[in-house]
C-alpha cells in the first residue's frame, strides 16, 4: 500500500491491490492487533488465513467500547486467528516466529506475508510547510491530539467537515 501510495496509485486502485493476492499472499500475519490491526485484518480476511499478532493481553486497544466486542466476533467467525499476548521476536523466510508472554512457549506461524499494523504517528510536515506561507490551512485529526493518543476516524471527519464548510 505504502509503494502504490508513493507511486501516486489511485484510492481504488490500492483497495484492488488488496484484494488481489499480488500483494498479499494467503497467509497473512497482521503484527499489531490495535485498532489499525484489526481493521487490516477485516479488510484482507476473506479468502486467505489471516493471524493477528498482538504483545498486549486485549486485542482492540483503540477501538471503541461498543464496538470492540462485535469486530473482534466478526475476526473470529471469519477464521482470523486473535493471538494476544502474543510477542513477535523474528520474521524467517517460513513465516514469523512468535513467543506467548504469558505460558513461554514459541511457535513459529508460516505466513507468506507479513503487514505491520503498529499503530499512527504524526506527519503534519505539509501543514508546517503550507502554514508558513499562508494563514488558510488548518491542522485536524490525529495530528491535533497530544503525541501517543488518536482520534476515531468518525472525529476526524467531523474536523475535516467542519474545516471544509469554514471556506
Amino acid at each position: 500500500g505504502i509503494g502504490l501510495k508513493v507511486i501516486g496509485a489511485r484510492p481504488g486502485f490500492m483497495r484492488w491491490g488488496m484484494g488481489t493476492s499480488l500483494m498479499i499472499k494467503k497467509r497473512v500475519a497482521v503484527i499489531g492487533g490495535g485498532f489499525a490491526g484489526c481493521e487490516v485484518a477485516m479488510s484482507i480476511m476473506k479468502g486467505r488465513q489471516v493471524t493477528v499478532i498482538e504483545e498486549a493481553d486485549k486485542l482492540g486497544n483503540g477501538i471503541g467500547i461498543i464496538d470492540r466486542k462485535p469486530e473482534l466476533n466478526i475476526l473470529e467467525q471469519g477464521g482470523v486467528r486473535l493471538m494476544p499476548a502474543t510477542k513477535l521476536l523474528e520474521v524467517t523466510s517460513r513465516g514469523v516466529r512468535v513467543r506467548n508472554t504469558g505460558t513461554g512457549a514459541e511457535e513459529l506461524v508460516e505466513v507468506d506475508t507479513v503487514i505491520l499494523a503498529l499503530g499512527v504517528e504524526t506527519n503534519d510536515s505539509l501543514f508546517r510547510s503550507l502554514s508558513s506561507r499562508t494563514k488558510d490551512v488548518q491542522l485536524i485529526g490525529d495530528a491535533t491530539t497530544p503525541p501517543g493518543k488518536v482520534k476515531r476516524t468518525l472525529e476526524a471527519i467531523s474536523e475535516g467537515y467542519r474545516a471544509a464548510m469554514s471556506v
